[in-house]
């Protein structure tokens, strides 16, 4: 068994874009509707003492939606259903990008609108990698005025400059 952090907002995440494709970074052509079809992972299921209040059904698949609504919203997780939003509380609270994460998504949004794409289009490994690896370098020369050493002290860099300084929990998987 392993463990992962659920952070508020986004933090379900994890569950449709890793464990949903077996961990594996890459997407391919198969569907999540594959993974559910095949042996290992099984789908989510609703279980708890607190159902009782919110309507699921004991053992009832969670669908992406639900968690889209409770983990993402911290809303009801049968809003859709129930054609109304209601929150469960108050709202979770965020925190901006960093402005590395920013810029690179700027970057990100430039390559892709610069070849007549969709400003969200997917974007090859190896681009994204250098449109990384190309505002990492000139942010750390703007901060301290030199390139880095090497790629290891720029990748302690980037790694520094793109952690969020706050995320806060919703539960663990």
């Amino acid at each position: 068994m392993t463990l992962h952090k659920l952070t508020a907002g986004d933090g379900y995440t994890y569950l449709t874009q890793q464990v949903a494709v077996h961990d594996a970074t890459e997407r391919g052509q198969a569907g999540l509707s594959e993974y559910y079809s095949e042996r290992g992972e099984a789908p989510g299921r609703w279980l708890g003492a607190g159902l009782a209040g919110l309507g699921p059904d004991a053992g009832a698949v969670v669908s992406e939606a639900q968690m889209v609504a409770l983990f993402g919203h911290g809303h009801h997780p049968r809003e859709a259903e129930l054609g109304q939003s209601v929150a469960l509380g108050r709202a979770f609270p965020t925190y901006a990008a960093t402005p590395l994460r920013m810029q690179v998504s700027q970057e990100f949004s430039a390559y892709n609108t610069g070849r007549g794409l969709a400003w969200n289009a997917p974007i090859p490994v190896e681009v994204r990698a250098r449109i990384r690896t190309k505002v990492a370098t000139a942010r750390f020369q703007e901060r301290f005025g030199r390139l880095p050493t090497g790629a290891r002290e720029l990748d302690g860099f980037r790694a520094s400059e793109s952690r969020a300084k706050a995320a806060p929990w919703r539960g663990t998987t």
